[in-house]
């Protein structure tokens, strides 16, 4: 069978492309290398940003907001200046709101939601050839050791960071430093911080985060430097990941804390981005750009380029038939609209060694003003840009610096 779409990976991008691409009236087949639906990612800290929290009303699924599936939450930032928590939430009507929803729960969604709205998803599959045919692609696949063929007319790469598309059709990922190990688990015994926050803090030259999750779990994460990761691997990653929440101030007691998974993370995962098109392929999620886990943006990126890929099809689809070239031209012009500036943050910010009393200046500017306080949580949930941020933040110093002046000068 000849397909319109082919999608090669069934995670998060893949599977919420799939979901949208099939919304559109495209028949759309998913190649997937895991056994089985039920698989999800386990390195992630799956904190959706409320930059991607609509992706999931236009994927259907806006159910996995609610309690039962998912904690409503927004950021804390606990900083050696005080406390960044703007009263109300997040973006200009103070509405938006991030969710901590576990890949456990929104893999497996993604899946089913796709089958429903009628996409083929197969599992156990290795692409292993990608030939470009005057009618779209034919894709060679190994299940089961047998070779199956597959065509298609429009082929997306959602096959993650090492994608195997990427290699096949030379879109080379450009590697950054990111001077981080990260360090996580899951643990119950933790009290919930008020109103459910998440709470990010600057401790140790590093970063601790706590998530609240469902069912009294609260999952912990730590950003630490090379160094200081290996010592905790050589001697016990759970007892030192607890000594550094402990120390950290307003954070919720440790003491009591039950791990209920091992201690997991990585020591080396530097910062890939690679271009949103190349050789007529679209790439999405991080098989396009996989960025310091610290960011928290893994899986809003995911869906939203996903969403953004979809945006584009639509505006490409013409009475049932779609222009894929007019497609690939208006994904690569949105994508490069909004996220390398995020991208170019977040490396820059992956190289740890800053000057202490330059950080906590910074942050004193920001705890002195309230609505840069909320414009710093909205560029965290990518609700803006960088440079509105910068923006802000220059003409907020600058009026506190005057203000200061004149203070002194009136004693």
């Amino acid at each position: 069978m000849n397909y319109d779409v082919l999608i090669v990976g069934a995670s998060a991008s893949g599977a919420a492309c799939a979901v949208l691409l099939r919304q559109l009236g495209l028949s759309v087949r998913v190649i997937e290398k895991v056994p089985d639906s039920s698989r999800y990612k386990k390195l992630c800290t799956h904190f959706i940003q409320p930059s991607a929290v609509p992706v999931l009303t236009q994927l259907g699924m806006a159910h996995l907001s609610n309690e039962s599936h998912s904690v409503r939450t927004q950021a804390a930032f606990i900083t050696s200046a005080g406390i960044v928590d703007p009263i109300g939430g997040y973006g200009d009507d103070g509405r938006g709101f991030a969710l901590n929803l576990e890949r456990a729960v929104l893999d497996p969604a993604l899946r089913q939601q796709a089958v429903r709205q009628g996409a083929e998803i197969g599992y156990g599959e290795q692409i292993t050839e990608a030939v470009r045919t005057p009618q779209g692609w034919r894709l060679t696949v190994e299940r089961h050791g047998d070779p199956v063929l597959l065509a298609g007319r429009f082929l997306i790469a959602a096959d993650g960071r090492t994608s195997r598309l990427a290699s096949m059709l030379g879109n080379q990922a450009r590697h950054h430093e990111n001077q981080r190990a990260t360090f996580f688990a899951y643990c119950s015994g933790i009290a919930s911080p008020s109103q459910n926050r998440s709470l990010f803090a600057h401790h140790q030259n590093g970063m601790a985060f706590l998530y609240p999750l469902i069912n009294g779990r609260t999952l912990l994460s730590a950003y630490i430097d090379k160094e200081t990761a290996r010592q905790w691997q050589e001697q016990d990653p759970k007892a030192e990941l607890i000594r550094f929440f402990s120390g950290v101030p307003f954070m919720p007691s440790v003491s009591q804390a039950v791990f209920e998974t091992p201690v997991i993370g990585y020591h080396d995962y530097p910062n890939l981005v690679r271009h949103p098109v190349c050789g007529g392929v679209a790439f999405i999620g991080d098989a396009v750009q996989s960025l310091d886990p610290m960011s928290g943006v893994g899986c809003s990126f995911a869906l939203q380029s996903a969403a953004m890929l979809a945006q584009a099809v639509a505006s490409a689809l013409q009475e049932g038939q779609l222009d894929e070239t007019l497609a690939l031209k208006l994904y690569e012009q949105q994508f490069n609209a909004y996220f390398p500036a995020h991208a170019r943050g977040i490396i820059a910010d992956s190289l740890i060694a800053k000057e202490e009393q330059t950080q906590r200046s910074v942050f004193q500017t920001i705890v002195n003003d309230d609505a840069l306080q909320r414009h710093y949580r909205d560029l965290t949930g990518r609700l803006i840009t960088p440079a509105f941020f910068q923006n802000a933040f220059l003409v907020s110093k600058i009026r506190q610096q005057s203000l200061a002046r004149k203070a002194q000068e009136a004693l």
